[in-house]
């Protein structure tokens, strides 16, 4: 399975496709901020899983890492929005 990268779109177990708005890496982890295509007051953040076995994508519970990752997501995904409204 490739890499999932930002503006790919993800199909997860609620039934819902989210297209992934930003993605970083934090302690060795790769997270994932999606936004779901229908509805795009559910979002999620998530941790990008892959083993040699399967692939998946986790939800993140953890309020304190929320916090610490939302500014991160915000830094790597400013360049294309800058490059969007350049358009």
């Amino acid at each position: 399975m490739k890499e999932i990268e930002i503006k790919d779109t993800l199909n997860l177990s609620d039934g819902n496709e989210y297209v992934v708005c930003s993605k970083v890496e934090y302690e060795g982890k790769k997270y994932l901020y999606l936004i779901d295509i229908e509805n795009y007051k559910n979002v999620k953040f998530c941790e990008e899983v892959r083993t040699d076995e399967v692939d998946k994508v986790v939800n993140v519970e953890d309020a304190e890492l929320i916090k610490t990752l939302i500014p991160m997501f915000y830094e790597a995904s400013k360049g294309i929005i800058e490059e969007l409204l350049a358009e």
